[in-house]
């Protein structure tokens, strides 16, 4: 206990708690939760409880579920912090260095067993690694159960009302992340000082490394803090939620009868914000400063590399004179050596000769992945979003004969791959262990099955301890696990990345890369790095795709904006490396078939990986004939390998329609950015969009009498409804307030695209920073964009025969709508005849002058285009 407990001070309160080693927990059985209960009860006192424990009865005891052991069990590392609300029942607390299940009369501390750390770590294997977590999970109860004994003894001498246990502990909880963070930002913030005035003296490489190092640390405790505020912000946007934490008082309330602990959320919110802040403010310092001491490094090298090479040329030249020298030297009589000029010649076709050798071999050097695939975007059968992790050898090869007998492998959907799940444990050496029981014959019987239908294998790994499912990853294992996938004949690894160490992906990722390339086998890497580091900057070199955005769901608004990220990165795909907005969940029900068609319209122009997420052995055949399209596939398989994006944004062309305005990155394409530019009119207060001059209204929503909606419709003038299109910006508290009733433009809570308006708090959501020069109005929260949601969209890029693939996407979620595309936005010259093909009805349209107009487009529908200039 004394190897838990290693505090130099130590409260007498929390020194005269009971030990217990409780025999109700205590288990010889295998199934054990490797860590210490510490528990903190209403009176204050602090109970410890030495594991392991046995995970069935700590369910049974605390009334939990199985999968609820995943967000208290300390082998497994936090990657999204959160907080789940199980009405009546408990809040559970899942932080780094914090595990805290709150009930109506106690808080449970879960720590890393110290009988762990003695007798070795399981999963890390750096004992001195552990010892400092699990210190870090103690000082963390130890500063909760003396702030908790602080303001229970001092409310209760002044005779002050009790908060409930479960709302003060809850606070408490969020303060001790947030004084956590704060600690840590400091410490890092003093060396930040050291290193900056050590380059200050004398400017070394070993300055850099030490700002390179530092960096990492900053960016992934900055990581840490946006995380834990926005899981407090989730809290904040469900109502049921927020209702669900009352355990004491668990009578039945009103939906919106929970002031008490929005309130008490709300200034723990503003305390983590302003921990963000510092981190955030010391995340820039370090990267302004490491670019100063990168860029002066790197004149010093050009000015260095540039001697080297004058040297280097004039050693050649005495190397080549020399050479030349001794020819004349042997006094040879030649046609050569007797022509007046021959010399020079000779001196000059030598230096050309090796100087163009030289070229082609340093052109000829490239580094990175260098396997040879991916030279257009992989297209298969993948099983998680069907089977999830309920799939067995049976279910595989069944699915593998309808791919064959459906006809989706002769289209081209190659790769059929297994995501997580399929692993179970690992032998004495290390080496990965198949789920016998899904997989009676093992891995090497199910991909022999599979290659003999003349078919790709792939499987699923994480870049962490464990996978998102708690199996076994391959941190630390990288060499053994490519070479086990290679002896079994593996063409395909999808890389997850939960349950990390705490390394950036940059420095997880490569590690795998190198350990596939010296297997020697070709086996296609895809990153799953959810496009949180922004993998489209820098993977290039490391994987064969890559993801730009989160999990996709089945519904339209998901699959549209999760696009919309994607085609932010158009630029950073071509062949060998795709972006990868996750897989094509079309056909499981969420979407019409309409929509459906846009899905795959949208993926396969953009040149994503066309991997099917749905069970092929119930598919019905409309679902089957979007997935066999052969024209849309060969626009995704060009072998040009340009991904197409947005080239023309614009409103409805009906003029009494209206857009919806949401918040969204801010653009940094030109030609797409008036829709998020407006102008403000002091004389009739009216904030007008610049891509159409639409003007910024309220609208009532239909959901609810108390709601509000902002939308871009016509300016009125003189009627009624012109006092819902007035507003007031205040440059002074950087509020957009309307004339209406006084209510302020708002960043909904709940999801940080919706723009409403509600009672001015002077809250972060509800201040804005309105930029005159480009006409921007940001959000203060995150910096997004206040936005018009454009209902037509023009997509289009290049094919290798000098076509190109065009789209005509309606966003209207109600009107149909007519899309011209004009030449000139695709490049070429007005005055033109170009061949305009239909893709999904597979026939020519005809010959059409300088532009095309659709028909009528329905609601979410698409026409994908091929259309051919006539030179």
């Amino acid at each position: 206990l004394n190897t838990t407990l290693s505090y130099s001070r130590i409260s007498s309160r929390f020194q005269s708690s009971k030990t217990k080693v409780n025999e109700n927990f205590s288990s010889n059985d295998s199934r054990k939760l490797n860590c210490d209960i510490f528990i903190l009860t209403k009176d204050g006192a602090l109970q410890v409880h030495r594991g392991p424990f046995d995970r069935a009865q700590v369910c049974q005891q605390y009334s939990l579920e199985p999968r609820d052991l995943q967000k208290i069990d300390t082998d497994i590392i936090i990657n999204v912090p959160t907080i789940d609300v199980r009405q009546n029942r408990f809040i559970c607390f899942s932080f780094r260095r914090l595990r805290s299940l709150v009930q109506v009369d106690r808080s449970i501390f879960f720590v890393p067993s110290a009988e762990k750390i003695l007798r070795g770590s399981s999963g890390i294997k750096d004992t001195i690694h552990w010892e400092r977590i699990a210190r870090a999970y103690q000082r963390n109860v130890r500063y909760a159960y003396e702030l908790y004994n602080k303001r229970f003894i001092t409310d209760q001498l002044n005779n002050i009302d009790l908060m409930p246990f479960e709302l003060r502990i809850t606070e408490i909880n969020l303060e001790t992340v947030a004084h956590q963070l704060e600690l840590k930002t400091t410490g890092l913030l003093n060396e930040f000082r050291q290193i900056r005035e050590q380059a200050y003296t004398c400017i070394t490489l070993g300055s850099l490394r030490e700002l390179a190092l530092l960096k990492e640390k900053v960016d992934k405790y900055k990581r840490h803090a946006d995380l834990s505020h926005e899981a407090i912000l989730e809290v904040l946007a469900h109502n049921e939620d927020m209702i669900g934490m009352y355990l004491t008082d668990n009578r039945k309330r009103d939906i919106a009868d929970h002031t008490q602990v929005e309130l008490l959320l709300e200034a723990c919110t503003k305390e983590m914000a302003e921990v963000r802040r510092s981190i955030s403010d010391l995340s820039n310092s370090v990267r302004t400063i490491e670019s100063a001491i990168g860029f002066i490094l790197n004149a010093v090298l050009n000015e260095l590399l540039t001697f080297e090479i004058k040297i280097n040329i004039i050693m050649m030249g005495f190397g080549i004179g020399a050479f030349i020298a001794g020819i004349y030297g042997m006094n040879l009589l030649n046609g050569i050596e007797q022509a007046p000029y021959a010399f020079y010649a000779v001196a000059g076709s030598g230096f050309c000769f090796l100087s163009g050798f030289i070229s082609i071999v340093v052109v000829g050097l490239s580094y990175g992945l260098n396997n040879g695939l991916g030279k257009t975007p992989q297209m298969g059968w993948n099983s998680w979003y069907n089977f999830w992790c309920n799939y067995t050898e049976k279910m595989i090869q069944d699915t593998v004969d309808t791919i064959i007998d459906s006809g989706l492998a002769a289209a081209g959907y190659e790769y059929i791959n297994l995501d997580d799940c399929w692993q179970i444990d690992r032998d004495a050496n290390g080496t990965i262990q198949v789920d016998p029981i899904a997989f009676p014959n093992g891995m090497r019987a199910l991909v022999d099955y599979v290659h003999s239908h003349g078919l790709k294998f792939g499987l699923y790994s994480d870049a962490g301890y464990k996978t998102c499912a708690g199996r076994p990853g391959s941190l630390g294992y990288e060499r053994k696990d490519a070479a086990t996938y290679a002896l079994w004949g593996v063409d395909f690894l999808k890389y997850d990345n939960c349950n990390t160490d705490g390394t950036k992906p940059e420095i997880r990722y490569p590690i795998m890369r190198d350990a596939l390339n010296a297997t020697g086998r070709p086996i296609f890497y895809s990153l799953c790095e959810w496009g949180v580091d922004t993998p489209a900057l820098w993977a290039a070199d490391v994987g064969n795709s890559w993801r730009t955005a989160g999990d996709i769901s089945d519904t339209w608004e998901s699959m549209i904006s999760t696009m919309d990220i994607n085609n932010q990165f158009a630029d950073a795909a071509g062949p060998g490396g795709w972006n990868d907005p996750d897989m094509l969940r079309i056909g499981n029900g969420g979407m019409t078939t309409t929509e459906y068609i846009s899905y795959f319209s949208l993926w396969a122009i953009s040149k994503a990986p066309l991997l099917i997420g749905g069970d092929v052995r119930t598919m019905s055949r409309d679902i089957l004939n979007i997935y066999l399209n052969s024209e849309v596939i060969a626009i995704n398989q060009d072998p040009l390998g340009v991904q197409g994006k947005k080239i023309v944004i614009s409103s409805s062309q009906d003029p009494n329609s209206s857009n919806m305005v949401l918040t969204s990155e801010c653009s940094s394409q030109k030609s797409i950015q008036e829709h998020q530019t407006w102008t403000y009119n002091p004389h009739d207060s009216k904030l007008r969009s610049n891509i159409d001059g639409r003007c910024l209204t309220i609208e009532k929503s239909n959901n609810s009498s108390d709601m509000y909606n902002l939308i871009a419709t016509s300016c009125h003038k003189t009627n009624s409804k012109e006092l819902y299109q007035k507003w007031i910006v205040n440059n002074n508290d950087q509020t957009i307030a309307s004339q209406l009733n006084g209510i302020c433009l708002n960043v909904n809570n709940r999801n940080n695209r919706v723009v409403t308006v509600s009672s001015c708090n002077q809250r972060d959501r509800q201040t804005w920073i309105w930029n005159k020069t480009d006409g921007s109005v940001r959000n203060i929260e995150n910096g997004p964009c206040l936005t018009v949601q454009q209902k037509i969209e023009i997509w289009a890029g290049p094919l290798a025969d000098q076509s190109q693939a065009v789209l005509l996407l309606n966003r209207n979620s109600t009107n149909s709508e007519v899309i011209t595309v004009k030449w000139t936005d695709l490049g070429w010259p007005a005055k033109q005849w170009a061949l305009v093909r239909d893709l999904w009805a597979q026939r020519d349209i005809g010959m059409f002058y300088g532009s095309y107009t659709s028909p009528n487009i329905e609601s979410h529908a698409v026409q994908m285009l091929k259309i051919t200039p006539n030179h």
